[in-house]
Formats: structure tokens, C-alpha cells, sequence
């Protein structure tokens, strides 16, 4: 069964936008029982139709490998990501999506790794362009409570590198919607993160680097979860690593003309005047 859709599909002429169609959906449904060899032929199948002259069978041929692209190995997706046209890009990840959104539930440690990594991965070569990536930052919005904290403090680097070099709606939505408990879990990591290059003597590293995501991070609790609560006295907490993500905070604070004392962010009827930082004019374009 699997030869005939095959042959039907290699054959098939530019105008035979229906049966080419029918066989790339037939291919969506068996991917999820083959072996990994057939899943490869299924995979090199789509992935030189892509190429077709008819557009709505390349277009067709973006779902079918937004579809399977859960069951992709990482050197399979990094074919994707190569031979993807830019105006397939939509169809590719809102089937994708559409993928992740149906099966995420299902998957295990290992499956969450690979999805996220592949999603990154797209993400940071996409992030100078002008692409449509709501469809992207979706997915990894959507694979978010998924991760653990290394791979939660990555995903909200990202993130909040999208909101500072141009920030769209979507972004800024999916930075809005992580909970305080993953922003502890994510400033955490973060913290432990600059103490280790610290501790390693990597100076050059730790200026160049660890300083721009350490600044990052201040500028996203700042602005999506100010009144966030971190003790010194936590053992997954280091002081030195702390007093140095206050000093940011209290930087990117006086830059807003906020308060900058913590004590003053608090819940009482005094402090209800207070707004919460927000996002300035000039990263909102």
C-alpha cells in the first residue's frame, strides 16, 4: 500500500492538485505506524514536492510535513528548515501546530526535547526576518509547560530576545502568559547559570554573554512579573547572583521611573496606585 501511494504520488502531473492531495494525507495517517526507514521515504517524498510546479500542491506538501514533522528526527528537521521556501513557511507551522496542539499530551521526555529544540532552533534563524512566525511562537508557547527549568530559562531568553528586537503581539502574548511559578523556575536556573561562569573564570564569556541574558531576564521580570518573590535564603538561590539580577532590575526600573526598592511592590491599599511596568513606545513598534 505504501509503494502504490508512492508511485501515484511521484507520478503525478502539476494539474492533479485533488489526487496528489489524497495521497499526502494518506501518507500524514500511516507515518505514525511506520518504521523509521519508511518514515524517511515518506519524509524525501514531501520534502522533493516541495519543489513542485503547481502551488497548491506545494502548499499541501508544507502541511504533510508540518503534520509528521512530530515524528522527524533532529537531522530530518534541519532538511525541513533547508528546503522550506519562505512562503510556505505559514502552512508549514500552523500544521504543525495543529500537530503539537493534538499530541502534546502524549509525548515523553524525549519527545518534548526534540520538539522544543527543533522549535528553537527555527526560531533563532527566523528571528531577523520579516516571516509571519505566529504559528512558531505558538508552538512554543503551546510546548512551554512541557519543558524543565533549563529548557523554560532558554525558551524565555528567546522570547524576550524577540520582544527587544521588534516586538510583535504574539510574542509579548506568550511571554504574558507564563505562569510566576515557571518565572521562578526559569530566573532560577538563570541564576545558577551566571554563577557557574563565574566560578569557571570565563571573564570574556561572562561579560559578553552571561551579562546580556542576566539583563535580558531583568527587563522580562520587569516588565511581565514585577512583584516576583526570590529569597536568598532558597539553596537553589545564590546571593552574589542575586544582588547582581537586582541591580539590573533596579537599572531598568529607574530607566521606566519606577520604584526600585522591592518592599514598595508589594499588595497593600497603599500601593495600588502603583502601575505595573509595561512595555515603552519604542520597543512596542
Amino acid at each position: 500500500q505504501l509503494d502504490d501511494v508512492f508511485e501515484y504520488l511521484n507520478g503525478l502531473k502539476d494539474g492533479n492538485e485533488c489526487i496528489c492531495a489524497l495521497c499526502e494525507k494518506s501518507l500524514e495517517t500511516m507515518s505514525t505506524k511506520l518504521n523509521d526507514k519508511q518514515l524517511d521515504r515518506i519524509f524525501s517524498a514531501f520534502i522533493h514536492k516541495l519543489k513542485d510546479t503547481n502551488k497548491q500542491n506545494r502548499e499541501s506538501c508544507a502541511k504533510s510535513l508540518g503534520v509528521i514533522s512530530t515524528n522527524l528526527t533532529d537531522k530530518q528537521l534541519g532538511g525541513v528548515f533547508n528546503a522550506l521556501p519562505k512562503e510556505l513557511e505559514y502552512f508549514y507551522f500552523y500544521s504543525y501546530f495543529k500537530a503539537l496542539e493534538e499530541n502534546s499530551t502524549k509525548w515523553n521526555e524525549g519527545q518534548s526535547e526534540r520538539v522544543f529544540n527543533a522549535l528553537i532552533f527555527f526560531s533563532k534563524h527566523s528571528i531577523n526576518t520579516n516571516n509571519d512566525d505566529y504559528y512558531l511562537v505558538r508552538s512554543l508557547k503551546l510546548i512551554s509547560t512541557k519543558l524543565n527549568d533549563k529548557q523554560l530559562y532558554v525558551l524565555v531568553i528567546h522570547l524576550l530576545e524577540r520582544a527587544k528586537k521588534g516586538s510583535k503581539r504574539y510574542v509579548i502574548n506568550a511571554l504574558s502568559k507564563i505562569s510566576e511559578d515557571m518565572w521562578k523556575c526559569a530566573t532560577i536556573c538563570g541564576l545558577k547559570h551566571m554563577q557557574v561562569m563565574k566560578e569557571q573564570n570565563t571573564w570574556q564569556r561572562w561579560f559578553s554573554n552571561v551579562n546580556k541574558k542576566i539583563e535580558l531576564l531583568a527587563f522580562g521580570l520587569m516588565t511581565f512579573n514585577p512583584r516576583i518573590q526570590l529569597s536568598c535564603n532558597d539553596d537553589n538561590t545564590n546571593f552574589d547572583a542575586l544582588n547582581e539580577l537586582i541591580r539590573y532590575c533596579n537599572r531598568q526600573a529607574s530607566e521606566w521611573k519606577f520604584p526600585t526598592h522591592q518592599l514598595k511592590w508589594n499588595n497593600s491599599n497603599n500601593d495600588r496606585d502603583i502601575p505595573y511596568p509595561c512595555l515603552n513606545n519604542e520597543i512596542e513598534e
